[in-house]
């Protein structure tokens, strides 16, 4: 079980769920669970899914609701930072297992598109079991209603206020500058109400978090007409689209275009969410001004 095979003190030897190796985790009867999942691994990416006649529907992303909740999907990506709320349902009576069966259905397009060479150094490969869950009932209810307040659509923009492109690099940096505690000037000045279009590179061995405003998916590879297919056209895909939000974010792609729309001035901090990358200088931030700052400097 590759999982849990020992590993250098600084990636971590094992992968817990609440604590514990596979656990057994018991739902009620006839009826819909719903859990809140968060990837605490400070290293390596999981890509996980459920066996069985199972379904499970995506509701949040980082806390933040997807526009069409609840989505159906078939593999659940957690890279190191993220969160995600599910709904979970399994015909029984049974017991029926979230696993990481990585080499068996990984589909580029899925999740992006291009791999690259340091791709598997990041991905735990092999087949482990992460939790069972037990569950009694014969008949599936139907499937729970949800109104959301929704997030802002910031594609509806035809051109943004503010542009930058970020580049995350090997050797801990950021468009070739690592963090530097005694200088350490911002990326970006932006004013707060404004809409940054970001071009970031990287993520494909680089889990990227920003603290306080989350990022919108606009475009991939610069491709205004390309889509992830939805799990009607893919039974492994549907929990990646166009437009979802997202405040930490892994894409297997040679760039990825988001927007944001920071609200509140002040510093806006943002880094890798691999520990040791972000401890070793990636990680940087952005100064958020006041509205109408440059008018009143």
């Amino acid at each position: 079980k590759d999982l849990l095979q020992p590993e250098p003190l600084w990636k971590g030897s094992y992968l817990l769920v609440n604590g514990q190796i596979e656990p057994n985790i018991k739902l009620d009867a006839n009826r819909w669970s719903r859990l809140r999942i968060f990837a605490a691994s400070t290293f390596y990416t999981v890509h996980t899914r459920l066996d069985g006649d199972c379904q499970w529907f995506l509701l949040t992303k980082d806390g933040i609701p997807i526009v069409s909740a609840p989505r159906r999907f078939g593999i659940l990506p957690l890279w190191p930072g993220a969160r995600v709320d599910v709904l979970i349902h399994c015909t029984g009576p049974g017991a029926w297992i979230l696993d990481s069966s990585v080499d068996d259905y990984l589909d580029p397009q899925v999740l992006g598109g291009y791999f690259t060479r340091d791709y598997s150094y990041y991905i735990k490969r092999g087949t482990t079991v992460l939790a069972t869950f037990d569950q009694v009932s014969k008949s599936v209810p139907h499937l729970p209603k949800f109104s959301f307040a929704p997030m802002p659509n910031l594609a509806s923009v035809a051109v943004p206020d503010q542009r930058a492109t970020l580049v995350f690099m090997r050797h801990n940096k950021i468009n070739h500058r690592s963090f530097d505690s005694k200088s350490n000037p911002s990326f970006l000045r932006v004013q707060a109400g404004n809409i940054i279009e970001y071009d970031i590179k990287g993520l494909t061995e680089h889990p990227v978090h920003f603290h306080i405003h989350p990022l919108q998916l606009f475009s991939v590879d610069k491709n205004d007409t390309w889509t992830f297919p939805t799990f009607a056209q893919n039974s492994n895909a549907g929990f990646m689209q166009i437009g979802d939000w997202h405040d930490t974010i892994q894409l297997y792609v040679r760039t990825a275009t988001f927007r944001q729309q920071p609200v509140y001035p002040g510093i806006m901090h943002f880094h890798c969410h691999i520990v040791q990358h972000a401890e070793f200088g990636m990680m940087g931030h952005i100064d958020v001004l006041p509205p109408f700052y440059q008018q009143h400097k």
